[in-house]
């Protein structure tokens, strides 16, 4: 799964399969990959062909953008997605990626 090329929506996960041991997920209509949480990172444990809105509790949280970053880097800045409503250029936007996101000024 490219899950930061596709993922449209995040959820906590419901603990409705009892076999299933994971704590987020993020997804579509068709796949979600789940993640737990280990120290202060969350790491993919598994991935599901199901709707992500079926497996998390409500409400689930659309995602607006995702940025990347490389391992050793401070700060992310390459954006993989941006969803069509969005404006990178918004003050409250920019206010909540604070510090973390180095915004990409072609955009």
């Amino acid at each position: 799964m490219n899950i930061h090329k596709t993922a449209r929506m995040l959820g906590d996960y419901d603990y409705s399969q009892r076999i299933l041991v994971t704590d987020k997920l993020a997804g579509t209509v068709t796949s979600a990959m789940g993640f737990s949480k280990v120290n202060d990172y969350y790491v993919p444990n598994t991935s599901l062909k199901t709707d992500v809105r079926i497996v998390s509790k409500k409400p689930v949280k659309r995602i607006v953008a995702t940025f990347i970053k490389g391992f050793n880097d401070k700060n992310y800045s390459d954006l993989m997605y941006l969803a069509k409503d969005v404006l990178l250029n918004d003050p409250m936007f920019s206010k909540a990626l604070g510090d973390k996101v180095n915004i990409p000024k072609d955009i």
